[in-house]
C-alpha cells in the first residue's frame, strides 16, 4: 500500500497543539501523505487557531504550558464553532487510567500514549477523518442540523464561562480560586470575572458556592453519606465548616434539611396511588 492511500479522499487539515518535538515524526509523516498542517505550541493559541481555521481534526498534548490539554478540550467543546471538531489527546505513558478517562469525559475521540508507534497513530487519524467524511456526506444529503440563532451569537465570554462551569462541576471537592481558574484557562482574572458578571451576573466565587451547596442538598436528600463524606465531596475541610456554610446559605442545618427531605419522601411514598 502506498504511504498516502489511507488518506486519499479524506478531509485533510489537521491542527497540532503542543511542542514541536512532540509532533516531529508525526508532522513529517502527515505532510508526506499530503495533509495540510497548522501548529500551535500553546493551548490558548491553539483554541484561537481552531476558531479561525476550523481544522478537520485536532491533536493536542496533555502537557501544555499555560493551559493543559483538558482545559483546552473544555473550551473546544463549549463553543458551537469548535464543538464538532474531533480531538485526539496525547498523554504520557505514565498517565493513570483515571487521567486517560478524563480525556474521554472532556470530549476527546481518542487518547494516545507518548511515545507512540507512528503507523498506529496514522491509522487512528485516518479512522477519525473517515468518520468525519461520512458525517459530511450525510449532511450533504439534506440531514444537516440547522444552526440555532443562539449558537450563531455566542460570544467568547459565554464559551469561557461554560468551560469554567464544566470544570467547577467536575471538581467540587477541590477549591479553586478565581486566580487558579484564570490560569487554567490562560486568561486574566479580570477577564474571567467580567465574563461571569456579563453572562451570569454573579462572581466566580458565588457561582462555585451555589454549585457546592446544590450538590450538598442532593447528597443530603438522596444518599446516606456521612456529614464528613459530604463535606469532603463539596470542598470543605471539616463537617463543622460545612455545617456553618450550609446554615449561612440555607438558614437551616444540614441535619435538619436531611430530616425534612427524608420525611417528605416518606409522605410521598405513603400517598395512595
Amino acid at each position: 500500500m502506498a504511504k498516502w492511500d489511507m488518506f486519499v479522499g479524506l478531509p485533510s487539515h489537521i491542527l497540532l497543539v503542543g511542542a514541536d518535538h512532540d509532533f516531529k515524526s508525526l508532522a513529517a509523516a502527515l505532510q508526506e501523505r499530503g495533509l495540510s498542517l497548522s501548529k500551535s505550541e500553546l493551548g490558548a493559541e491553539g483554541y484561537e487557531r481552531a476558531l479561525t481555521s476550523q481544522p478537520d481534526l485536532i491533536l493536542a498534548t496533555q502537557d501544555l504550558p499555560g493551559m493543559d490539554g483538558l482545559s483546552l478540550l473544555r473550551l473546544l467543546k463549549s463553543s458551537p464553532l469548535t464543538l464538532g471538531i474531533p480531538v485526539i489527546l496525547l498523554t504520557s505513558n505514565q498517565a493513570s487510567v483515571m487521567e486517560r478517562l478524563a480525556g474521554f469525559r472532556e470530549g476527546a475521540v481518542d487518547v494516545v500514549h507518548q511515545p507512540f508507534f507512528l503507523e498506529e497513530v496514522l491509522a487512528r487519524i485516518a479512522v477519525q477523518l473517515g468518520w468525519l467524511k461520512r458525517i459530511r456526506q450525510v449532511r450533504a444529503e439534506g440531514l444537516e442540523v440547522v444552526e440555532t440563532e443562539q449558537q450563531r451569537t455566542w460570544t467568547q465570554q459565554e464559551v469561557l464561562v461554560r468551560a469554567v462551569q464544566k470544570h467547577i462541576a467536575g471538581n467540587l471537592s477541590v477549591l479553586c480560586s478565581s486566580t487558579e481558574l484564570a490560569r487554567r484557562f490562560a486568561v486574566s482574572e479580570r477577564r474571567l470575572t467580567a465574563a461571569f458578571k456579563a453572562c451570569l451576573n454573579q462572581s466566580v466565587f458565588a457561582y462555585a458556592r451555589q454549585e457546592r451547596m446544590s450538590k450538598a442538598q442532593y447528597l443530603l436528600a438522596h444518599t446516606a453519606l456521612s456529614m464528613d463524606a459530604i463535606s469532603t465531596a463539596v470542598g470543605f475541610s471539616s463537617a463543622a465548616n460545612f455545617s456553618t456554610a450550609f446554615h449561612a446559605y440555607f438558614k437551616t442545618t444540614p441535619t435538619a434539611y436531611r430530616s425534612a427531605e427524608h420525611g417528605r419522601a416518606w409522605k410521598q411514598r405513603d400517598k395512595p396511588v
